[in-house]
């Protein structure tokens, strides 16, 4: 069993980073799962970790985005780096009634390509993921996605960074799908 401690998340991270400011997170119990995260919120994002009391490879977050127009349109990212640049990059959206979700790295500042170095894996919490009028709320354990060089959780300068577009990706049932801009 996964223990996860909330003053070793707090202390760990200052969650999203943008060049400009350092962005914080505060402490937040998720009501649907219970979970609690460390949450960097916007008016228009949110993203929220959990880490367990030793880190390792695996972590729990959760990603709200919101969406746009009947066909409930819009992707939203995380970097797991900071920067887009040679970071994992995971991405979410909706298609219909279901949530797509894919693991990118960005090699240029290009549409990023489908990750495929080392496996890692989003696994949904059920309570946590949903689509409604407003929003995709995707709560998920993340497998693997602490990466050596390619992630900044497990470092002793941590730093996230986010995007969110309004428009789907090209494909939204192809989880290699482009991403628009």
């Amino acid at each position: 069993t996964m223990r996860f401690n909330l003053s070793s998340m707090a202390a760990l991270l200052g969650l999203a980073g943008t060049t400009t400011a350092q962005l914080r997170t505060t402490p937040h119990t998720d009501p649907n799962t219970g979970i609690d995260f460390q949450q960097y919120l916007s008016a228009s994002y949110s993203f929220g970790i959990a880490l367990p009391e030793t880190v390792g490879s695996d972590f729990i977050g959760q990603m709200v985005i919101p969406t746009t127009g009947t066909n409930k349109e819009g992707w939203g990212a995380v970097s797991l780096r900071g920067g887009m640049l040679r970071g994992l990059l995971f991405v979410a959206w909706a298609d219909g009634e279901d949530i797509i979700t894919s693991f990118r790295l960005a090699g240029s500042y290009a549409n990023p390509d489908v990750y495929t170095e080392t496996e890692v894996k989003a696994l949904p919490i059920a309570n946590g993921t949903f689509i409604n009028s407003t929003h995709i709320s995707y709560t998920f354990l993340c497998e693997g996605c602490l990466v050596e060089g390619k992630t900044s959780i497990n470092t002793e300068s941590p730093v996230l960074g986010w995007a969110i577009s309004e428009t789907n990706p090209t494909d939204p049932s192809d989880p290699a799908s482009a991403l628009s801009y």
